[in-house]
């Protein structure tokens, strides 16, 4: 049986205005039923290392590694005066000491609203985000990398302009062999009102240059966004994202949408493989409201995490969310190739509570080391004593749903966590809020890699 959702029209401009914004507008909803309540292997004492500064707020972090491990990166928006601006810490010794913190653009005085980062085999970081002056103003795509030994200048990768939503949202770049360096992002395309689309650009060498117009990887309705991006070993470029649609009378839905991208040689034009008219849809068939997809590869083998969120459709009734995983190993442009997990939902057989309307939906963060993956995200638990969302892991060789990791403490409120790892550290990175004078932090942790079955034991209130 279908699960019904909170009608997405009457959420989707709201959340994006509020990513313009940088406002934050709490709601309470119903806590979630019974969930683990041992922390993990996490070094040092929670709430961690603190990386940002405290002259002002920080916001949305990234964290991304090296191939060989010797370089450790995490990006973040840090408030300076009257707007964000991207900030960047570098550890070389996996965690245990950082540079900086470096701010890349000294005299940036636009609002940044969204970042990502990428580090490549020679060890140089390289980072892309968003400016928004506002409604109406120009939204531009910037790309930066530290080559050179300090920060380049800023190269606009695109620009567009909105006056009724934001123009661009969630740009991701990842970085490949060959000196490649590939983005994705969400942007008002090819209209300048309403219409969100998800496009691709492709540098070639190490980001001196990029290709000259942007690669529309899918041109669909009524909105896309959400992209997120991984590279299989035959050089095949995979993208999935979150698709709002509008099946008749007016029932309001999304869906997770998948495409398959090749790059011949050192061109930067990609072509693209997605069938607009007949769409797939990769998540679980029986979910109306998939959101906020996260894709890794391993091998030629692609696992995707997403949320799901239901309830809240009448007045008074609990709002749940759920995180699932989905995987292909061919083929995986027919919907069939597709698996979701047995062990779905893999955040446990209890659902998951939230506090805010900052981030609407659970934003899972995945990873894949050896033949493992790892999912973690924020929630509530089901105690009545704990209101404050925490992070929480979910893994493939550790029992999934049934074997939760946790990985912040129940007195501090952790969202948005981001992971990366080398092969021997989960290296985490989340923004610590403090509800009584609204202070926004970021917050480092790191845990050697769990062997398959050895996360801690967890006790589960009936």
């Amino acid at each position: 049986m279908v699960k019904r959702t909170i009608s997405r029209q009457t959420i989707l401009l709201p959340v994006l205005l509020l990513v313009l914004l940088g406002m934050v507008s709490l709601i309470q909803v119903a806590p979630a039923a019974s969930a683990p309540e041992a922390l993990g292997d996490w070094e040092g004492t929670p709430p961690g290392v603190h990386l940002s500064t405290t002259t002002g707020r920080a916001i949305a972090p990234a964290i991304a590694y090296s191939a060989d491990g010797s370089t450790l990166a995490v990006v973040y928006l840090q408030h300076t005066g009257s707007f964000y601006t991207p900030y960047v810490r570098i550890s070389t010794n996996d965690g245990v000491s950082w540079n900086g913190p470096t701010r890349v653009v000294p005299g940036s005085t636009v609002n940044g609203t969204a970042v990502d980062v990428a580090v490549d085999a020679n060890n140089r970081v390289h980072i892309v985000w968003l400016e928004n002056a506002g409604l109406g103003q120009l939204t531009r795509l910037y790309y930066a990398n530290n080559v050179s030994g300090s920060w380049s200048a800023p190269q606009t990768l695109s620009q567009a302009t909105s006056a009724v939503s934001a123009a661009m949202v969630s740009p991701r770049i990842v970085a490949s062999s060959n000196n490649r360096l590939d983005v994705v992002w969400s942007q008002v395309f090819p209209d300048t009102q309403f219409q969100l689309n998800i496009l691709h650009k492709r540098s070639a060498n190490g980001g001196g240059s990029w290709s000259t117009n942007p690669n529309p990887v899918a041109i669909t309705g009524p909105n896309s966004f959400n992209p997120s991006l991984a590279i299989t070993t035959d050089g095949k470029l995979h993208v999935v994202w979150e698709e709002a649609i509008i099946e008749p009378p007016n029932n309001e839905f999304s869906r997770i949408r998948y495409a398959r991208g090749t790059v011949t040689g050192t061109n930067t034009t990609s072509s693209w493989e997605y069938n607009a008219a007949n769409p797939i849809n990769i998540a679980d068939p029986s979910i109306d409201e998939a959101a906020r997809p996260d894709i890794v590869a391993q091998g030629n083998t692609l696992f995707v995490a997403y949320s799901y969120r239901y309830g809240g459709a009448q007045p008074g009734e609990p709002v749940w969310q759920e995180v699932y995983v989905t995987s292909c190993s061919s083929n995986c442009t027919n919907a069939a190739s597709w698996v979701s997990h047995p062990s779905n939902p893999i955040s446990g057989s209890a659902p998951v509570g939230v506090n805010t309307q900052d981030p609407f939906f659970i934003i899972p963060s995945m990873i894949s080391y050896g033949t493992c993956v790892a999912v973690y995200y924020h929630g509530l638990d089901g105690d009545p004593n704990h209101s404050l969302e925490v992070v929480w892991g979910s893994n493939s060789c550790g029992g999934w749903g049934s074997n939760l990791d946790r990985a912040t403490d129940f007195n501090t409120r952790t969202l948005y966590p981001r992971l990366t790892t080398d092969g021997q550290w989960f290296q985490l990175v989340f923004e610590l809020r403090n509800p009584a004078n609204g202070d926004i932090q970021i917050y480092y942790r790191r845990r050697e890699l769990p062997q398959p079955g050895v996360f801690l034991p967890f006790i589960r209130r009936s």
